[in-house]
């Protein structure tokens, strides 16, 4: 059994039905499927008629429906004060005005771009690796990247941002994107002679940062047993990265 649609539209267009088992060659395998996800981005494209002669006037509001977390941001850390839901239908549409540090899809529950503002940019670049979960902090670190891809953050303030609070990240895949976008920002935004010093500031980190990870010292007891090894492994690849861009440091390559 399956979902099925036959016709272009809202969700309700969907419905449950039959489709045959397909027939399989010697070297095939078949897998049964028990249950799959459907996301935003198929509604929206199932809700399309591709079969039109033109496409649609622009521009075509794509709703969302994004959670919005305000909170107290001190040096012992970020304190959820209030969260609630907005529904994006127009091409603006205000937040609720706080006072406090707003977040936008801090627990990522859709894809939107995100440009925090000023308040809100200065609690990112000053106290991101206080901001837990992890979860929550690879959507900040999404949203500083693309405010630096998009013009909306210097680039070295981005570039500052990433060597004063990446060493202190226990998630090998945030360690992973952060640093790698951290070298697109060096080697495509800043200007050649600036790529030097910033390649060497990274080196000198992730070489700090390896030397840590081994000890463990970013883990207690309870933590498990290849955590360590995972994050010494994410900055390994970090150092091989920054190499690349650090021509001072790569006598200590081996």
């Amino acid at each position: 059994r399956a979902a099925l649609f036959d016709r272009y539209g809202p969700p309700e267009v969907l419905y449950e039905g039959k489709v045959p088992i397909p027939a399989i060659g010697d070297d095939e395998l078949l897998v049964r499927v028990r249950a799959v996800s459907v996301n935003g981005g198929e509604l929206v494209r199932e809700s399309l008629d591709w079969s039109a002669d033109e496409p649609p006037a622009a521009p075509a509001a794509r709703p969302h429906r994004l959670q919005v977390t305000s909170f107290s941001v001190t040096d012992d850390g970020w304190t959820p004060l209030d969260s609630e839901w907005i529904d994006v239908t127009d091409a603006r549409t205000p937040l609720p005005n706080t006072g406090a540090v707003t977040l936008v899809d801090d627990h990522d529950w859709t894809y939107a771009r995100i440009v925090p503002d000023a308040a809100t940019f200065d609690a990112l670049t000053g106290h991101l690796a206080a901001l837990e979960p992890t979860n929550s902090r690879a959507v900040a670190w999404g949203q500083l990247w693309h405010a630096c891809r998009d013009a909306h953050l210097p680039t070295q303030t981005f570039c500052r941002t990433v060597l004063g609070h990446i060493p202190a990240e226990r998630s090998p895949a945030v360690v992973d994107g952060v640093c790698l976008k951290y070298v697109t920002a060096v080697t495509a935004y800043l200007p050649t002679t600036m790529r030097t010093e910033w390649g060497d500031a990274l080196w000198h980190v992730a070489r700090d940062a390896y030397t840590t990870a081994l000890d463990g010292d970013l883990y207690d007891a309870f933590a498990q047993p290849t955590a360590r090894l995972d994050l010494a492994l994410a900055w390994r690849r970090v150092l091989t990265w920054a190499a690349g861009i650090a021509p001072t440091a790569q006598h200590e390559v081996r």
